[in-house]
């Protein structure tokens, strides 16, 4: 990749608040989250990868991309 530019935001996180969060402060026009089956949400105590967890995952991404329109 090199070196981001200006308006490439690159984020190394597995929890869903903390990603969530960070969605909400950028407001991006697009967001990539790649290998989703990572992200971890601690206060659910449910399994990463597992398909409640990646069932919830994509419904609270599209909730916070819905909102944000």
């Amino acid at each position: 990749l090199g070196e981001p530019s200006g308006d490439l935001h690159l984020m190394a996180e597995t929890d869903l608040e903390a990603v969530l969060a960070e969605v909400v402060r950028l407001s991006p026009e697009i967001l990539v989250v790649d290998s989703i089956q990572t992200i971890t949400m601690p206060q659910m105590g449910l399994v990463s990868g597992s398909v409640a967890l990646l069932r919830e995952s994509a419904i609270l991404l599209l909730e916070v991309a819905k909102k944000s329109g």
